[in-house]
């Protein structure tokens, strides 16, 4: 066979040869089908410089022959969705600094790309913005960093900078403390980034005047021009300061201020005068005022303030003038108070002040005006020398401890035909106790001793020298005319010795009585036992017990007239008494033990006085009581326990 000329055709011939063949040979396989084996992800590598930037990526898949595979399915995956995450057509999105591989899957072929966060900072905040602080002060400044998408960059690397250090100087934290008034611009800087804030320094004074605006409600003061304006403090309301700037008088009387004094005012070291006097103040008051040595006028009076006065403003050395009246103040006397030696004027009038006043106090040499009465038992000694000093005052007003004591004495006097005793020098007048007749007293001007004996006194003993609370010698013997028995109230005193030998006096029938007479140690007296008393004797002793004749009503007591007709008193048909009402009547002083002799008693009802003491425990032997009001008094101590068992529930 020839072979054709045209070689093209000789092609086509040879093809077709080599089909027959292959048709006819049955064990020559079908081609592999494409799959993947490669896959290239492009770009292999990013770096995203914001949170939320976020990058394209793309695969290119590949079979087994190298060829494109055009439309495979591909699966996107990042290692770290904390840093970065990738959806289903391989968008990468930043999501915090940190690298993550992002992996493209298909078939069993994969690739990746490696994916980097770093927040890059174009801006920084510096906060607080617009701030004020006093010289002297601090205030902490915070830097915060965002990214080109305004993302937050962590960190707290920054450089910290003030533009005048005589002004504000600030630490590597952003701690500002400032030096001098001005204004500076405090920078932050991170990363070749700064940021900055104005920061103007005011006086010293400033800031503690904002202290107390806030605290006392300034809003709501009566007038409060100036304040927490830009104005000097020395234009504020109720503001004075000196040619420095320094506060010298804080005068905010009568303005409407509400809440607490703040410890802060104790830094404002130039004060001079501080009055804060009737506006609605409370809490206590900050000891650290002690701290204003300046200070001349301290006036906080009419306001609500509590607590103890504290010892520390016995510090303030140049203090002339210290009111403190009409608050709730509570305790002593702080005796630090004696150390004011410039002090001309005191008053701790109407608190709730308790004690005698401190001895000390007498080495307050200037001291013109002092007043101190309406407290709990705040008293002046009554002792000489304490009264001498309190004499030689401009002006005092309040108690002296022992006016109790005065009192008793007294009605002791009147008791007792005082008029006609032998001697009495001193009785009756405004003199020192320790001045009288027989009376002796101790460092606080209490009566401690009382002789009286071979005095001429005549008539009963009254009860009311149990007031007498310090008394440890009584000595009324050799006196004839004193009838009687013995008040029963003498149980309450201290006494080391008791005579009254020589004298009509006797013992009362009662065992407690008895039991405290054996046990004086040096006792001597008439060895008689009195008859029980009678229903009218009962009253008598009630009636100077407590002051009678300064009641309000004492209508027919003391007289003949029967008993029903004392007002006040009940009887029954026999005459014996089965009630004694007394309500807001000023009974003042104690409740005599011998009302626990009113056998028939059933209603006792003396509220609304001003008693003191204690309640008598003789008064559970009343065995028909069924009605006892003593509400309303000055009562103290503890309720008979006897008594509970004794009245009707």
């Amino acid at each position: 066979m020839s072979l054709p000329r045209n070689p093209s055709l000789l092609l086509i011939l040879l093809a077709g040869l080599a089909w027959n063949s292959a048709c006819s040979d049955d064990t020559i396989e079908p081609p592999e089908p494409p799959r993947a084996t490669a896959i290239a992800v492009t770009p292999a590598a990013a770096t995203l410089q914001a949170l939320a930037d976020d990058v394209q990526l793309s695969a290119e898949v590949r079979d087994q022959n190298g060829r494109v595979m055009t439309g495979a399915a591909v699966t996107w995956v990042s290692t770290s969705a904390r840093v970065a995450t990738v959806d289903a057509t391989g968008l990468v999105t930043a999501r915090a600094n940190g690298t993550a591989t992002i992996t493209a899957t298909a078939g069993g072929a994969s690739g990746s790309a490696a994916v980097t966060v770093a927040q890059e900072v174009i801006g920084i905040e510096v906060l607080p913005d617009g701030w004020k602080v006093s010289a002297r002060d601090t205030v902490r400044m915070t830097a915060e960093a965002w990214d080109a998408n305004g993302f937050t960059v962590p960190g707290r690397e920054y450089t910290w900078t003030s533009s005048d250090t005589s002004v504000a100087s600030v630490d590597g934290s952003g701690l500002v403390r400032g030096v001098a008034e001005g204004t500076v611009l405090i920078t932050a800087a991170r990363a070749g980034v700064n940021g900055q804030v104005p920061l103007t320094v005011a006086h010293e004074d400033w800031g503690d005047l904002v202290t107390f605006y806030e605290a006392t409600d300034g809003q709501g003061w009566i007038e409060n021009d100036g304040w927490l304006s830009d104005l000097p403090i020395g234009q504020w309301h109720g503001v004075t300061t000196d040619d420095a700037g320094h506060v010298t008088e804080l005068i905010l009387s009568a303005s409407d201020l509400e809440g607490r004094i703040p410890p802060e005012l104790g830094n404002l070291t130039r004060l001079e005068v501080l009055s804060l006097e009737r506006n609605s103040l409370r809490g206590p008051i900050p000891a650290e005022l002690g701290k204003l040595r300046n200070l001349r006028a301290l006036i906080l009076g009419v306001n609500d303030l509590v607590g103890s006065i504290p010892a520390e403003i016995g510090d303030l050395a140049n203090l002339e003038v210290l009111r403190l009246r009409r608050n709730d103040l509570t305790g002593t006397v702080p005796p630090e108070l004696g150390k004011l030696r410039n002090l001309a004027r005191l008053g701790l009038d109407w608190n709730d002040l308790a004690g005698p006043i401190p001895l000390d106090l007498m080495g307050l040499e200037r001291l013109r005006v002092f007043h101190f009465p309406g407290n709990a038992s705040l008293c002046a000694p009554g002792s000489t020398d304490f009264a001498t000093w309190l004499l030689q005052l401009d002006v005092y007003v309040g108690p002296l401890c022992n006016e109790a004591d005065r009192d008793a004495l007294a009605a002791l006097y009147n008791a007792t035909g005082g008029e006609g005793w032998k001697h009495s020098t001193g009785w009756r007048g405004d003199g020192l106790l320790e001045e009288w007749h027989g009376v002796g007293t101790d460092s606080l001007g209490h009566v401690s001793t009382l002789d009286l004996s071979n005095n001429d006194l005549a008539g009963r003993v009254p009860a009311v020298l149990a007031q007498l609370a310090g008394l440890t010698s009584l000595r009324i013997d050799a006196n004839g005319g004193l009838t009687g028995p013995l008040p029963m109230s003498l149980s309450a005193l201290p006494l080391k010795e008791l005579r009254y030998r020589g004298t009509g006096l006797c013992v009362p029938p009662d065992d407690s009585f008895g039991e405290f007479v054996a046990t004086i140690p040096s006792h001597e007296g008439t060895g008689e036992e009195c008859a029980p008393l009678s229903d009218r004797e009962v009253l008598e002793i009630l009636y100077t017990a407590t002051g009678g004749d300064d009641w309000e009503n004492s209508e027919n007591w003391l007289s003949d007239l029967p008993l029903e007709q004392w007002r006040g008193v009940t009887t029954d048909d026999e005459g014996r008494v089965v009630a004694v009402a007394l309500p807001r009547n000023r009974l003042a002083g104690t409740i005599p033990p011998e009302l626990g002799r009113l056998a028939n008693l059933s209603e006792l009802d003396l509220s609304l006085n001003d008693l003191t003491g204690p309640i008598p425990a003789e008064l559970a032997g009343l065995a028909n009581l069924s009605r006892l009001n003593l509400a309303l008094n000055g009562l103290g101590g503890p309720i008979p326990p006897e008594l509970g068992t004794s009245l009707p529930v």
